[in-house]
């Protein structure tokens, strides 16, 4: 699991090298480069809770790794077809390439929000872990996420592309600040 978390990182990492290496590469890009960092600081965040759950359990069965596991390597693939470039994809507009991408995207992030505590249960059986609100955050969030991705070309379309990077911004990070910080809460 630590080597597909390792791989995911390095593709974040490749699309924040990319946007960087652009001349004025933070001042064009910042969303790009904001919204890669949030994601790989919840890529960190992850791996962590799974190994507290894990190192905290008497034993560890094949459905307990194989849940969590899953969902990494889903997490991988959706790293892999992020909307940021990397060098390799040849994008010469990364804001266009980023626009172009986000819809489908946003749309099978979403999903994945909403079946991940589904995932979860092979670490715990017990269903009312389906009820408490780290997994209403993650359905919310992936409904709000694929609702956003289907309308994406709309709103870009009325409101323009940097004020609907702004807009993204001000609903993600105090979002991923809960996630994140639930993460943590689990560690401890």
């Amino acid at each position: 699991m630590a080597i597909i978390i390792g791989m995911t990182v390095n593709e974040l990492l490749q699309r924040i090298t990319n946007v960087l290496s652009r001349e004025n590469g933070l001042a064009l890009y910042w969303y790009e480069a904001f919204f890669t960092i949030i994601f790989l600081i919840a890529t960190i965040a992850y791996f962590f809770s799974y190994f507290s759950i894990a190192g905290s359990a008497d034993v560890i069965t094949v459905t307990m790794f194989l849940g969590p596991f899953t969902v990494v390597c889903v997490w991988y693939i959706l790293i892999f077809f992020f909307p940021v470039p990397k060098k390799e994809d040849g994008a010469i507009d990364i804001e266009a390439h980023f626009i172009s991408k986000v819809p489908r995207w946003a749309v099978f992030t979403g999903l994945f929000m909403i079946v991940t505590p589904f995932a979860m249960l092979t670490m715990e059986s017990d269903i009312s872990l389906l009820s408490i609100s780290a997994s209403i955050q993650n359905y919310l969030g992936g409904l709000l996420m694929a609702f956003l991705g289907v309308l994406t070309p709309i709103i870009v379309s009325r409101i323009g592309i940097r004020r609907f990077k702004f807009c993204m911004v001000a609903l993600s990070a105090p979002w991923s600040l809960i996630i994140v910080a639930n993460s943590f809460y689990t560690l401890s």
